[in-house]
């Protein structure tokens, strides 16, 4: 109809707008495009496009074909629903049909193309296949109940990074592979399993068969393979090592996956495999992916660690995507001693819905999500943070016996509960089941005995504040250490939570961190492993660290110039280099879970369904 923007389900807004376009088109004349943002500051701009959808309709697929020809660290599109991202497009020289299941009741779409996201000063030369522009077409809504397959090839965007799928040579097994019934541990006597393997696994892959990557369930692909190796293994003498894409001459971004297909007849249960993630930024990276949603990161380890995957029943694709200087930098910092720089993956098994097994390592606290668009502020809700497990800090050490770290060997005797209170003001969504709370409105920190600060330099201290709070008056706050000099410096505070009686539960946080690499981040600790990092949450978001029987200590750790650089980029409009941490509660086992279901989406939830017909978010009767 040529109508764009003048609809009124649709608006544009930002450093620039979208606009109708004969250029391309899915299907008929038109199509909407983004704005050409590019410009010789390379200043980092920003134009969303928003669907605003019926509100009486009731829950059902948004379908659309998006035609992405970004690429990154040139621009991006990314798109949220309701705030919180659900999908990242780049490198695409044709329309695909996409789908985002929708609960009942009005939601907001949102398409943000970004130009120069990581706020570079030189961009690298262009792929001849970039287009530099993307193109939505053809976007429906169809009711519960009718479906639709894709029109296009299968997408391999991948939400909250860039896209693990690679196009160079040499490439191994493009074919879709045989997906027959594995054999057990028990069956295959040529492959040796560790003895920590548990009874019920129904698959089990040490590499000692000597097959990789000639096994149907595997493949590699990309700038170079993975291949079997005798360096490294948890167990046996075989395990898969990535390749080795690191050249001094040439600085060029490069990737390298391996992707395991599950057999089509499992039903729902749990992926174990060994991951030493010899990698550091900003040099390497891995991360991993099930069904091209991020799952997790791998980095700065020295051994190998236990990881677990929880999967939906039906054949699932989980790739380990290795990449060579993900941030696409010219001149790489000094490398750190002891550095690895490869990654190897050992004894892959999987264990029936019911069957379990503790994990060796810390746990893996993996939540997608990212940034909200930057020019909706105070409309979009901020997601959730990008939670990345990793091993041991390189940095301060928060397992040091500091002299300000005192560890209480009582209770805390001013915990109040919901409804008696005391003199700290607690939020009422804290459940009355907290056996631990602080929200600082008692104004005593640090002085309090299971809190304690720490930095370098020694004046770099966690504080007191009054500027941001989610609840009450007060919160704390890392201390600015930026520096002419761009030196790398750090501050601690941590909680030594020291009841030996606890039986486990979860440490429940709000966080908000105005950070971003490669000028800052914030990474927390739990017991002096790294359970996570977050950055770029400019909202308060509710962070939940599981806790182990006993007592136990948790670090937060400001970082400034974490990887050493010798000049930063200049930060985004957004970044304001503060963290600010309010509501600090423990809840035992029992009550560390709440989901009222408020998103409207199961997709976007810790939710497996099975069975023959899907269970659905509904409207008619909540609590």
């Amino acid at each position: 109809q040529g109508t764009f923007p003048d609809d009124p389900e649709w608006s544009t807004k930002g450093d620039g707008v979208w606009a109708p376009t004969t250029e391309r088109a899915n299907s008929g004349v038109y199509s909407i495009k983004s704005p050409d943002l590019s410009n010789e500051d390379m200043t980092p701009l920003i134009a969303n496009v928003t669907l605003n959808t019926n509100p009486v309709w009731g829950d059902g697929t948004l379908v659309f074909s998006i035609l992405a020809g970004v690429s990154m660290p040139f621009d991006d599109l990314l798109y949220y629903v309701d705030g919180q991202m659900r999908g990242q497009f780049t490198e695409k020289t044709y329309f695909e049909s996409q789908q985002i299941q929708l609960g009942p009741g009005p939601h907001e779409i949102v398409f943000s193309y970004r130009y120069n996201p990581v706020g570079l000063g030189v961009f690298p030369p262009e792929s001849p296949d970039r287009i530099g522009a993307v193109y939505i077409d053809d976007v429906y809504f169809l009711p519960s109940g009718v479906t639709i397959a894709p029109a296009g090839p299968p997408a391999s965007s991948i939400p909250g990074t860039a896209s693990p799928t690679v196009s160079a040579s040499p490439t191994l097994k493009l074919e879709q592979p045989t997906r027959s019934v594995l054999p057990t541990p028990v069956s295959s006597p040529s492959t040796i399993a560790p003895t920590s393997i548990p009874p019920g696994a129904i698959y089990y892959d040490g590499f000692e068969q000597g097959t990789f990557p000639d096994d149907p369930e595997w493949t590699t692909q990309g700038d170079a393979v993975w291949a079997l190796t005798t360096e490294r293994a948890t167990s046996g003498v075989y395990s898969i090592k990535s390749p080795d894409l690191m050249n001094p001459d040439d600085v060029t971004p490069k990737t390298s996956n391996v992707t395991l297909v599950t057999n089509g007849s499992w039903g729902a249960g749990t992926l174990v495999f060994s991951i030493l993630g010899g990698v550091n930024m900003p040099y390497d990276d891995l991360v991993y992916y099930v069904n091209d949603e991020m799952r997790g990161q791998a980095t700065e380890m020295t051994d190998f660690e236990t990881r677990q995957i929880q999967l939906a029943p039906g054949p699932q694709t989980i790739t380990f995507s290795y990449k060579y200087n993900p941030v696409s930098l010219e001149v790489f910092p000094p490398i750190p001693l002891g550095r690895i720089g490869a990654v190897f993956i050992d004894d892959v098994y999987f264990l029936p819905s019911g069957v379990t097994v503790a994990p060796t390592g810390p746990p893996v606290i993996s939540v997608p999500g990212t940034t909200s668009p930057t020019i909706f502020p105070g409309k979009l809700p901020e997601p959730t943070p990008t939670s990345s497990p990793v091993a041991l800090p390189t940095t301060l050490s928060p397992t040091a016996d500091e002299d300000s770290t005192v560890t209480p060997t009582f209770y805390p005797t001013y915990v109040p509960t919901v409804e008696s209170g005391s003199s700290t003001i607690a939020p009422t969504s804290i459940p009355q089941e907290a056996v631990y709370y602080d929200g600082f409105e008692q104004g005593s920190f640090p002085d309090d005995p299971e809190w304690s600060t720490v930095g370098i330099p020694t004046d770099g201290m966690w504080a007191l504040t009054t500027e941001r709070a989610h609840s009450g008056v007060y919160s704390i706050t890392n201390p600015d250490l930026s520096n002419d000099g761009f030196t790398s410096q750090n501050s601690n505070v941590t909680l030594s939570y020291g009841d030996p009686d606890f039986e486990g539960g979860s440490l429940i946080l709000s966080v908000l961190a105005g950070v971003e690499e490669p000028i800052d981040e914030l990474v927390y600790f739990l017991d002096g492993a790294q359970v996570g990092k977050m950055v770029g949450q400019y909202g308060f978001e509710t962070l939940d660290i599981p806790l182990g029987p006993g007592a136990h200590k948790i670090t937060f750790q400001y970082k400034y110039n974490p990887f050493n650089l010798d000049a930063l980029p200049p930060p985004s409009v957004n970044h304001t280099g503060e963290v600010f941490i309010d509501d600090v509660y423990v809840l035992p086992f029992s009550d560390t879970f709440f989901d009222g279901f408020e998103t409207g989406d199961f997709t976007a939830l810790e939710w497996e369904i099975s069975g023959e017909q899907e269970w659905m978010v509904d409207e008619t009767n909540p609590l």
